[in-house]
């Protein structure tokens, strides 16, 4: 007596049907042949990694960026931190007002001892959140980036900016001073 045979998973079928989906911009379909895949491989970072844009293309960005996540710590735990930097510029990329995309960035470049690369993403970062009810975010920002590199005469500007447009004058007033002792 033969046993039967499941043909509901096919990984190779699924996931060649959530590439021609995504192909023909059929978002959710792909994103359906993905969560197959994923529901028996959940800790697949390649797999995350192509779902993740999908989930935010599909104005799920709670998903994309658990997703997103997700694949970064996956890779990063195999040691492939340039991978892992990679899904997290990806992620900013597609979700630029992800402020954690943009300090995930920073951290893991300033673990490898890259810090302009993890200022520069702070101030990368700091440059999607421009308007008045973003100022505590750009300021949260631009005070890491500091942190990195206290020289920087422009970061401590637009710092004391953002701390005057969110009403905190003696902070302000502080990172304005300390911005003129770099340029007297």
């Amino acid at each position: 007596m033969g046993m039967l045979r499941d043909d509901s998973y096919d990984r190779a079928r699924l996931l060649d049907a959530a590439a021609r989906a995504r192909g023909r911009g059929r978002v959710q379909e792909a994103i359906t042949h993905y969560q197959r895949v994923l529901a028996v491989e959940p800790r697949n970072p390649e797999l995350l990694r192509r779902i993740a844009p999908l989930l935010a293309q599909a104005d799920e960005p709670d998903r994309a960026w658990t997703a997103y996540r997700a694949a970064a710590e996956e890779f990063r735990r195999a040691g492939f931190a340039d991978k892992a930097v990679g899904v997290y510029r990806e992620a900013a990329s597609q979700m630029p007002r992800t402020a954690v995309a943009w300090l995930s960035i920073a951290e893991l470049e300033a673990a490898r001892g890259r810090l302009v690369d993890a200022k520069l993403a702070l101030l990368t970062g700091r440059a999607q959140y421009r308007k008045r009810e973003d100022v505590c975010v750009a300021a949260d920002l631009l005070r890491r980036a500091l942190a990195l590199d206290p020289s920087d005469f422009e970061a401590r500007l637009d710092l004391a900016h953002c701390e005057g447009r969110a009403g905190e004058t003696e902070r302000a007033l502080e990172s304005l001073a300390a911005a003129l002792v770099l340029r007297p």
